[in-house]
């Protein structure tokens, strides 16, 4: 049986009570919650100061990678150089991690960068020296949210989502608490620590998630929304917009994320996963018919569509539909109309683990599995094999991510600044390792004048690149946030093939393989009506 933290995971969900998984320990610290003030505090005034819209370039320039901190900083005269493994800024094309398919076998075989000889060594670059403030001093308050010492960001959180708290969005706060840590015990950026305030919506509720958005803006005074991740991000984003306070690095589940200009996802649109996915089916399975499984969100639904528009476009036929909420607690029904339709496959795009998990689980049950197997999305969680067991793993299951598995340069910064987050690593959090550190370039790139218009068009000023170890690139710019071989272009589809689903020291994992047929799942760019 896994350990105490990942039954007590299953037992919150109630969806796991004859799930017994294998796999390696993954060797946990002990851990301290975050805070996580509620949203129940009362609100001050609105927020002062109207900014001016943030221009987004039309294009963009290539950039040098994200990582690891770099090892050292240079004088606020100077443009900052990239960080460790990268080229500096402009001076250089930046180096895609494009993919080709992948060959079978091995654990979490990694497509090259375009212009890298392979991934580069895992070991961590020493925290980055201190930005000082100007002899003149650094411009005190320069936008709301910033001071003479402080810059204040903020977070809304779904802490109470099913007791999935410290497994998925507890790693993300002391992430972020954690690469805050490292500016600030090196001086902050041109005199300024950066501070963190989270806000929990419990389970995504949306009174609750405006309440908290709400309490941030106008009583907090936050600068900018960083690493937050709520079902409930929808609820406002044209907020954000009236508000001209930019997002960085949200959990990234909606469409309307990425047609915000004040909004900085760091996970492909989830419709484009429905493309993504039903073109890898296509291509590799070959599915007669088959069967969907969507959650009662709007996006998750709009996947599903895709996912229908695609199969039936490729001459599939549709047999069998299921829409759950989360913590639905038994599906041996929906298992026995599956049974009765015989899709060839079905595709999960329920999103929420544990619906897809209770469905598995169910199947196992009545020994029910269809022939061409499952394959499904937002299911790339470190605890995944303790929790669904070896039955998928034998009758043919896949995912699609958005990075690679586990990637190691991420998983050697998570073990030396965040050890707390051992074992609990997940693509959304991959992301917003990326996007966190993009957003801390720019803050010292654009000098002591910190403003939220300057810091959005640093941000929209060039392509990002992951380091090779996670395989993706992120364009914000106007015109170019679905741009070929990026994040909403692209992603990746592992086969499991073991309950050992956590990373290793070296950022490799045996559960998962590369799918053998075709490892890069490929979307268009949407058009109209999409």
């Amino acid at each position: 049986m896994r350990s105490s933290r990942i039954v007590a995971l299953a037992t919150a969900a109630a969806i796991v009570l004859t799930a017994c998984g294998g796999g390696s320990d993954k060797g946990r610290t002990s851990s301290a919650a975050p805070s996580s003030p509620g949203q129940s505090q009362p609100a001050a005034a609105a927020p002062e100061g109207a900014q001016a819209s943030a221009p987004a370039a039309d294009s963009a320039p290539a950039a040098p990678s994200v990582g690891a901190p770099a090892a050292s900083a240079p004088a606020p005269s100077q443009a900052p150089s990239a960080v460790k493994g990268a080229s500096s800024a402009g001076t250089q094309p930046a180096t895609s991690a494009g993919a080709a398919k992948s060959s079978a076998g091995g654990s979490s075989a990694s497509p090259a960068a375009k212009s890298s000889a392979g991934v580069p060594s895992a070991a961590t670059p020493a925290p980055p020296a201190a930005v000082p403030a100007p002899p003149g001093g650094n411009g005190g308050a320069t936008d709301r949210g910033v001071s003479a010492d402080e810059v204040k960001f903020g977070g809304i959180m779904m802490y109470g989502w099913l007791g999935l708290s410290e497994q998925v969005w507890q790693p993300m706060t002391r992430q972020m608490r954690a690469l805050f840590k490292i500016v600030n015990d090196n001086g902050g950026i041109y005199g300024r620590k950066l501070t963190y305030i989270d806000c929990d919506d419990g389970p995504g509720d949306p009174a609750r998630t405006r309440a908290c958005y709400k309490k941030l803006v106008e009583q907090d005074k936050i600068f900018a929304f960083s690493a937050g991740c709520s079902i409930s991000e929808d609820q406002y984003q044209a907020d954000l917009k009236s508000d001209q306070i930019p997002a960085f690095a949200p959990c990234s589940l909606y469409q309307v994320e990425w047609a915000n200009p004040y909004s900085f996802p760091v996970h492909m649109d989830m419709r484009q996963e429905g493309t993504a996915t039903a073109n890898w089916a296509a291509d590799t399975k070959k599915p007669k018919t088959y069967g969907v499984i969507c959650l009662n969100i709007p996006d998750s639904q709009a996947a599903c569509s895709r996912v229908e528009k695609r199969m039936n476009a490729f001459g599939a036929k549709q047999v069998f539909k299921r829409t759950y909420r989360s913590g639905t607690p038994d599906m041996s029904g929906d298992v026995l109309a599956a049974r009765t339709a015989a899709p060839d496959m079905i595709f999960d795009y329920a999103i929420d683990a544990f619906v897809g998990a209770r469905f598995y689980i169910d199947s196992q049950q009545q020994d029910y599995w269809p022939p061409m197997g499952i394959i499904a999305n937002h299911k790339t969680i470190e605890p995944l094999g303790g929790i669904i067991g070896d039955y998928p793993a034998k009758k043919g299951y896949w995912n699609n991510t958005t990075y690679l598995l586990w990637g190691p340069e991420h998983i050697a910064w998570q073990r030396k600044y965040v050890p707390e987050n051992k074992g609990e690593s997940h693509h959304v959090l991959q992301g917003q390792w990326i996007g966190e550190q993009a957003m801390i370039e720019c803050m010292k790139r654009i000098g002591p004048n910190l403003t939220r218009v300057a810091l959005m068009e640093c941000m929209n000023s060039q392509r990002w690149e992951s380091p090779p170890g996670l395989g993706q690139s992120m364009m914000w710019s106007a015109g170019n946030r679905y741009a070929d071989d990026t994040i909403n272009r692209k992603e990746y589809v592992y086969k499991y093939v073991s309950t050992e689903t956590y990373s290793g020291d070296d950022g490799k994992t045996k559960g998962w393989i590369p799918d053998p047929g075709e490892f890069v799942a490929n979307a268009p760019a949407p058009g109209a009506g999409d």
